[in-house]
């Protein structure tokens, strides 16, 4: 499964790398580790430092100048006011209204989340198979490169009101083994967090620019299926045939790869 959402949010961003992405397996796995052609572009390769990710998040180039990344617009949108310990939205005492405070309307980021089949998790946590680890980790990285190939961003220079192809993109990469702990117990769930950052260099107008993912999150189930389309190696990992997929901009399964174990005893 892929799922994709939207983080609004630099504060809420840090938080959920320090509690559920740099201690990785909720109690730490693996190291969190750069991907995609913008975190080459940055210099940014191994390991994710959290200073970079930190600065990333709040449109800041890494490093130490603190210099704005993108141009970005300061709008501010309302939100509901949560009570923190219920979580349920605060209601004023005399309108009886719901409670609104104003916030930022910047999206720092897009958290990818790629999970395999309850089956694999439990045979990677009984087996550890770190065969099928490394074909899982092929399989992200293919997808997330044709993700990027296919990434956008907006055009509104001269009059313009269109988007255009910025194939590269910053993210960072978790790998996860199991599921949160439910009163301390987790549950074996593989998956990997993709968190990539609103940010991408559109190499016509020679600027940092923020993503257009509107596309993208249409097409989430040929990438889904591109991602779990790995049945080779001699491993059965995946079931989802690719033809079945179709994309809303016109993917289909010729778009997918056709070299090493992504459509072997698929079609």
């Amino acid at each position: 499964m892929l799922r994709i959402t939207t983080s609004h949010s630099a504060e809420g961003a840090k938080k959920y790398f320090d509690v559920s992405l740099k201690t990785s397996d909720y109690y730490t796995r693996d190291i969190g580790t750069w991907g995609g052609k913008g975190a080459e572009i940055l210099g940014l390769k191994g390991e994710v430092e959290r200073k970079d990710f930190v600065a990333l998040i709040n449109n800041q180039w890494p490093g130490a100048n603190g210099e704005r990344l993108t141009a970005r617009m300061n709008k501010t949108r309302l939100e509901d006011v949560k009570d923190k310990k219920t979580g349920l939205p605060v209601i004023h005492p005399e309108t009886r209204d719901v409670q609104k405070r104003e916030v930022s309307n910047r999206r720092v980021g897009y958290d990818f989340t790629f999970s395999v089949p309850k089956s694999v998790s439990l045979y990677l946590a009984v087996n550890e198979d770190k065969v099928v680890e490394q074909v899982m980790g092929e399989a992200l990285d293919e997808t997330m490169a044709t993700i990027e190939a296919r990434m956008e961003t907006k055009v509104r220079k001269g009059y313009q009101h269109d988007n255009r192809v910025s194939p590269n993109m910053v993210y960072a990469k978790f790998v996860h083994g199991e599921s949160r702990p439910v009163d301390g117990i987790p549950d074996p769930h593989y998956h990997i967090h993709v968190f990539a950052m609103n940010a991408t260099f559109d190499e016509v107008e020679k600027e940092w620019k923020a993503l257009e993912v509107g596309n993208t999150v249409g097409d989430r189930t040929f990438y889904e299926a591109h991602f779990h389309g790995i049945r080779g190696c001699g491993k059965e990992i995946g079931s989802l045939p690719l033809e079945q997929f179709y994309g809303r901009s016109g993917l289909r399964q010729r778009d997918a790869p056709t070299s090493g174990c992504f459509l072997r005893d698929v079609a």
